[in-house]
């Protein structure tokens, strides 16, 4: 993908994560209870996300937080009229739950699974990636099917690695 399409891309699903995370704020209000009034009481949403994970959440060069987690972020605590705080604790910390209020909130692209929903709480989700594979010009195969008991590789800690663990 281009840097254009990518940006073009990022702003479409920025603009329509914004909305369902605002959704989820607004119709949640209520449920938000506690932790949207601290929030609001010290005019700042500490954010925790991935400093590793580009684009999605990284360190640039000058050493601060960029990609599209982090717009997204931003986009919420500009809609609620507060600052935002980046923390970046390990992916293991984050999906365990039991955040003890060290961050309010987790931005993260993470994928809603059954075990993260015993201890995380996940009010929308504001976009979908689709899998793909991509096999040798030489392959035979033409369907995902036709990969059973094949050698895949996938992203570690993945809900696509989870899957091939699944199948």
């Amino acid at each position: 993908m281009d840097r254009e399409t990518l940006i073009t891309f990022t702003r479409c699903a920025l603009a329509a994560a914004t909305a369902m995370t605002l959704v989820a704020f607004t119709a949640g209000t209520s449920l938000a209870g506690e932790a949207l009034n601290r929030i609001m009481d010290t005019n700042t949403l500490k954010v925790a996300t991935d400093a590793n994970w580009a684009p999605q959440s990284f360190l640039n060069d000058d050493n601060e937080m960029e990609g599209f987690d982090v717009d997204v972020a931003r986009e919420i605590a500009k809609r609620l009229g507060i600052e935002v705080e980046f923390v970046t604790p390990s992916w293991d910390i984050i999906t365990a739950g039991n955040w003890n209020g060290r961050w309010d909130m987790s931005v993260g692209s993470m994928t809603p699974t059954k075990a993260r929903s015993q201890v995380l709480s996940f009010p929308a989700i504001y976009y979908y990636t689709p899998a793909s594979a991509a096999v040798h010009q030489d392959s035979d195969a033409v369907s995902v099917s036709e990969l059973s008991g094949k050698t895949v590789g996938a992203t570690t800690s993945s809900v696509f690695e989870l899957y091939l663990h699944m199948t």
